[in-house]
Formats: structure tokens, C-alpha cells, sequence
């Protein structure tokens, strides 16, 4: 079950203030404590201490002390594009992406607080939908992968500007290459738990009935 109850070990130093400690040496943050929603389907902790909820309504962001929660304005081409988010991935340059569960993938920068947006869908049939968005990982190239609900893998492929930079629009679906890998006798498509890669080109899908390899 990917729902997650939220209690966080300490010590744990976050923008180097401890968390108040409980007896037991556990924290438990809920609602109460300015959490959005108390159903998270992930969570990260990005080099400067912040650890980020991905949760089933808005992205939150937790200092230590406080919630600093990241929802859609429909009068904002540059906020989150869904509420309802379901994976996260912090790359190798400390970028946070954000899958959501109906709209599509989210890259944020964290200067400008800015999200910039990918639509992750059949893009071979108008107007079709996202597809909700259950894994992110990345591989040694820096693309991006994308683990759906509907028997999809995705390999998404950034420009050489985008593997470190920020685009200059709200939408760059345009801007990057989505693929769909299918791994051969891969019977547990809709229970992906893992991705792996290896610098020799070699890939693993990781899911309840076993490990499957593929060529990344």
C-alpha cells in the first residue's frame, strides 16, 4: 500500500534546528501541524534539509517547524499543475520533479518557486488525458522515467539545456521526447515498485512478481 503514515525518526536537523523530540524519539506530524492532507503517497529530503510530501492534495514543504504547502492556481501558468500528486524525484542536480495523479509531471525551481510542466499522456490521440503517475526515477544520462498506472514506462528525454537549466515557458512538452519502453514478460506492470539503471545500458523494473531487465 503506497500510503505512508507519516512519522519521522529524529534526530533530524533541518535548516540546522533539531525537531522537538518526543520520549519515544519519534515525531509524528498530521493536519493538525499544518500538513495539507494526511494521505502521501512520497516524500524526499533535498540537500538543504527540506523534506517534501507529495500528497493527495497539494505538495508540501517542511522545515522543521513549519508546512509550506504548493497547490494549482488556475491564475498561475507557473503553479503546480495538479493537487493531486503521486511521485516525486529530487535528480542529480538537486531539481524536484513532481508526478501527480491526473495532471501530468511538474519540474520546480526552487529560485523562482516557479513549476514548469510536462503533460504525460497518449500523445498519439487528442486531448486523451495524463496518466497518473505511480514512479519517477532518472537514469546516468539524465533522462527522466515515469512509471504509470496504465502499463506504461516512459522515457522522457530532455534537451542539453533542460538537463540542468529551466525552460522559459510554463508548458515544454513541446521541448522534450516521451517513449514508451516496454519490457518484455513483465506480468506486473501496474505494481512498478522500483527502476534501476547501470552505466552499461542495462535496466531493472522492480515489482511484486519479480525483477525484469531491460536495455535503457
Amino acid at each position: 500500500m503506497r500510503l505512508l503514515y507519516l512519522l519521522l525518526l529524529v534526530p533530524l536537523i533541518l535548516s540546522g534546528q533539531p525537531t522537538h523530540r518526543t520520549a519515544t524519539g519519534w515525531q509524528e506530524l498530521t493536519i493538525a501541524d499544518g500538513l495539507s492532507q494526511g494521505m502521501i503517497y512520497d516524500l524526499k529530503q533535498d540537500q538543504t534539509g527540506f523534506i517534501w510530501f507529495a500528497t493527495k492534495d497539494g505538495l508540501n514543504r517542511y522545515d522543521g517547524h513549519n508546512f509550506k504547502v504548493f497547490t494549482h492556481d488556475p491564475y498561475n501558468a507557473f503553479s503546480l499543475s495538479g493537487n493531486g500528486c503521486s511521485a516525486l524525484l529530487l535528480d542529480r542536480h538537486e531539481r524536484l520533479w513532481v508526478g501527480t495523479i491526473s495532471q501530468g509531471l511538474n519540474l520546480y525551481d526552487s529560485r523562482t518557486q516557479r513549476f514548469y510542466h510536462i503533460a504525460i499522456g497518449n500523445q498519439s490521440v487528442y486531448n486523451a488525458g495524463s496518466y497518473e503517475i505511480r514512479l519517477l526515477a532518472e537514469d546516468p544520462d539524465g533522462n527522466i522515467w515515469v512509471g504509470t498506472d496504465n502499463e506504461k514506462i516512459l522515457k522522457v528525454t530532455l534537451p542539453p539545456s533542460l538537463k540542468t537549466g529551466f525552460p522559459n515557458q510554463a508548458d515544454f512538452t513541446e521541448m522534450v521526447q516521451i517513449k514508451a519502453v516496454d519490457v518484455i514478460g513483465r506480468k506486473d506492470r501496474n505494481t512498478t515498485l522500483c527502476l534501476d539503471f547501470q552505466l552499461d545500458g542495462r535496466g531493472f523494473v522492480g515489482g511484486v512478481y519479480g525483477i525484469h531487465g531491460f536495455n535503457w
